[in-house]
């Protein structure tokens, strides 16, 4: 008697079993649009997956830097730009006035004019985006630019035990910086930071004196117990404070420029500093107006080339700022070619057609139907069907 092959049975409903599971992944792909469900489903397309993701990951970080810097430079150009015009306006002011005396009401308005105008330049100074300081450097939780409401004593040395300052009365405003020379004893030296041709030496400080005259500056420390001065050694405890005097102005920022990746191995600064955009413009604004107080017609002139001279240095860090926003288009251009790579590479390795999709699933339906109409007829016959 002939009997049905059982290993032919189970082959038939392994084959079955396989077709049932092809359609559901057919299905599954075609309502998901997606290749891979779980990493098992193909390892080296979840591989791929996943490094393209980590890539495109790093890229929108990229783009997020750029996008912040290229807004601090886009507000640094407009401050560029008006601080061009204002030293502009400062030199029509002092070139308008410089033949009038001292005592003319003329110059006096003109001095109103200019300190009005330097507190124009303070306030662009201390621009802000997004809650920062953009020209503080690294300091950007802070006014980098502070004008001096008074005589006072700034540092974190010089304080009510060690100095006070005297003024003379003759003392410029400005932001006086002391500096002992290790290599020279007893020499301390005090200049205007806000224009450096005012400075002065005094030399035979020891110990025992009791206060530091810069006659010429009108500036006067009297000293108390916690001070000392260069011993050939190592600094005083004076040296590098400040002093800041009437409407002077501090710069209390950072001198190193903040640096920001906006693509692999490609920094570039987020802002110029405040000491390097306005610290010549400020020396050379506060210089005219310091002249026009008391100065000769000789003298004001003699002070406009340095206004000259800080709004060209303005218009060169002008310049860098627009080649670096021009780095930046080009930068975001590679970026955004690597990025369409990247994101066909993830598709190709995760995705499915649409329309592959819907053929493969016809397919894999078909298939099994196929399929079972084959193991029925098998598993139906009967023993009757084989004595045939």
């Amino acid at each position: 008697m002939r009997i049905s092959n059982m290993n032919q049975q189970q082959s038939l409903l392994r084959d079955l079993q396989a077709r049932l599971v092809a359609m559901q992944e057919a299905q599954r792909q075609q309502a998901t649009g997606k290749r891979i469900d779980q990493p098992s489903d193909d390892p080296a397309a979840t591989a791929e997956v996943l490094r393209t993701t980590v890539d495109l990951s790093s890229i929108a970080q990229f783009r997020k830097n750029a996008t912040a810097v290229r807004t601090n430079l886009s507000a640094e150009d407009a401050v560029e730009t008006t601080l061009g015009q204002l030293l502009g306006d400062a030199k029509k002011v002092a070139i308008g006035t410089a033949s009038a005396l001292p005592t003319d009401p003329l110059r006096q308005s003109a001095i109103t004019q200019l300190n009005l105008l330097i507190s124009e330049v303070v306030d662009l100074g201390n621009t802000q985006v997004g809650g920062e300081y953009i020209f503080g450097g690294f300091r950007t939780d802070a006014p980098p630019f502070q004008k001096g409401a008074g005589p006072a004593v700034t540092g974190s040395t010089v304080g009510s035990t060690e100095a006070t300052v005297v003024l003379a009365g003759t003392a410029a405003p400005g932001v006086y910086q002391l500096a002992n020379d290790v290599s020279a004893p007893g020499s301390v030296t005090l200049t205007n930071s806000s224009d450096p041709t005012q400075t002065e030496t005094i030399t035979g400080v020891t110990a025992g004196t009791t206060s530091l005259a810069f006659a010429t500056l009108g500036v006067t420390l009297n000293l108390g117990t916690g001070w000392s001065v260069a011993t050939g050694t190592a600094p005083g405890s004076l040296n590098g404070d400040t002093i800041a005097v009437a409407n002077g102005i501090s710069y209390l920022g950072d001198d190193n420029a903040r640096q920001i990746e906006v693509d692999s191995g490609n920094q570039v600064v987020t802002n110029h500093t405040g000491d390097q955009l306005f610290g010549n413009a400020l020396g050379a604004l506060q210089a005219i107006v310091q002249q026009l107080g008391a100065g000769t017609p000789t003298a004001v002139n003699a002070a406009v080339p340095a206004v000259d001279a800080a709004q060209q240095e303005v218009l060169g860090l002008q310049t860098e700022t627009g080649a670096i926003l021009k780095q930046l288009d080009a930068t975001s251009a590679a970026i955004t070619s690597r990025e369409t790579g990247l994101l066909s590479r993830r598709s190709t390795a995760q995705d499915v057609d649409p329309n592959q999709a819907a053929v493969q699933l016809l397919e894999a339906q078909n298939s099994l139907q196929a399929a079972y109409a084959a193991t029925g007829r098998v598993l139906s016959l009967s023993l009757t069907d084989y004595l045939k």
